[in-house]
């Protein structure tokens, strides 16, 4: 049953039980596939064409009805308009699929299936494997039980392939090394990245805490993230390398701690979070915290003292102390991951917005 307020994109708690085939999730219907220029224009469904509404009814006979008064008035008007087809070349925009969100959610199945009993396997791999065949069902599922039963997920094959498994999406191809890397503007986000403007985005991720407290954000309890979750693909199609260039709204220019985030096997989910939060942690040089504004650094330290402040009263407390101003101390209390956009004025960077809790 799903969980309510899970972003439709979410892995959930489906398990693979062993003897039983895995069931695919449903495929999107293909008239219902929207696709999308690289200017971001949206092409209208095949269900949209079929039976157009009446609004667009009455705006195509409107139209029709004024390129007859312009015949009628202007003979010549139907003229310049063949010869301007002829010379004037029609530039069609490049079309692209858009991804489902049961896609993302079936690449999360399937590099990192729960199986009943053992927990979560680790199938997708950073580097190709000489054994990425079919295998038996006892050497794929025995070998992850020790002698008393204990679960050993670590002795997971990765890549492996087998009914009882989920497959690997076909739309998540290798990225080729060969082909120019698409920009941003041509990349689809995954869901979880995605710039929420308003409202509370799908996920709690505060860039000043390890990844692994990654909550969602509109279910009744506190969910984490699966691990199926963060393997999913940041991007459709797959890149090896993201840039995150400047941070929306901060004051600094250009932004000193860009981001860079590289996987050969394409980034994933992970990747990004992971790279954010390290950066993030990262303490601000003696130079760097020179450079701040008076205000700011009042600022700052006060964000420090609160952060550094003991737990409690006890003399037997042990006291937290840190070594010096982390950059999310910088950010204040902006430190809620709200998503990430293509920068406006870089054609391969991205930009990362942030908000208060």
């Amino acid at each position: 049953m799903p969980i309510p307020g899970l972003p439709a994109n979410a892995v959930g708690s489906r398990v693979v039980e062993y003897g039983s085939p895995w069931q695919r999730s449903p495929p999107p219907h293909a008239s219902s596939l929207l696709e999308s220029a690289t200017d971001g224009t949206l092409i209208r469904t095949e269900d949209e064409e079929v039976a157009p509404s009446e609004s667009g009814r009455r705006r195509k006979k409107f139209k029709r009805l004024v390129r007859g008064f312009r015949r009628v008035f202007d003979p010549t008007s139907s003229k310049r308009l063949t010869q301007s087809s002829i010379h004037d070349p029609i530039h069609k925009p490049a079309l692209r699929r858009q991804v489902k969100p049961e896609e993302w959610r079936a690449y999360g199945y399937w590099a990192r299936p729960y199986i009943r009993g053992v927990g979560v396997v680790r199938n997708s791999s950073p580097r190709p494997v000489a054994h990425e065949s079919e295998l038996d069902p006892d050497d794929i599922f025995g070998d992850l039980w020790g002698r008393h039963g204990s679960p050993h997920p670590e002795r997971w094959v990765p890549l492996s392939r087998h009914p009882f498994l989920p497959p690997r999406p076909d739309a998540f191809v290798l990225p080729d090394p060969a082909s120019p890397t698409p920009t941003p503007r041509e990349l689809q986000l995954n869901p979880y990245l995605e710039h929420q403007l308003l409202g509370m985005p799908s996920i709690v991720f505060d860039i000043s805490m390890e990844p692994t407290a990654i909550t969602f954000s509109a279910t009744e309890n506190l969910i984490p993230l699966m691990p199926g979750d963060l393997a999913q693909p940041a991007t459709f199609p797959l890149v090896t390398r993201i840039v995150i260039s400047a941070v929306a709204d901060d004051t600094a220019h250009p932004w000193p701690w860009p981001i860079t985030i590289y996987n050969s096997s394409g980034v994933k989910v992970e990747d990004v979070f992971d790279c954010i939060y390290e950066n993030f942690r990262q303490f601000l040089t003696r130079d760097e915290y020179d450079r701040l504004s008076e205000k700011k650094r009042y600022l700052v330290q006060r964000v420090l003292q609160a952060r550094c402040k003991p737990l409690s009263d006890s003399p037997y407390a042990p006291e937290y102390t840190d070594e010096g101003v982390r950059r999310h101390d910088y950010m204040l209390d902006r430190t809620l991951f709200r998503g990430l956009e293509p920068h406006p004025h870089e054609d391969d960077t991205w930009i990362m917005f942030v908000g208060s809790h």
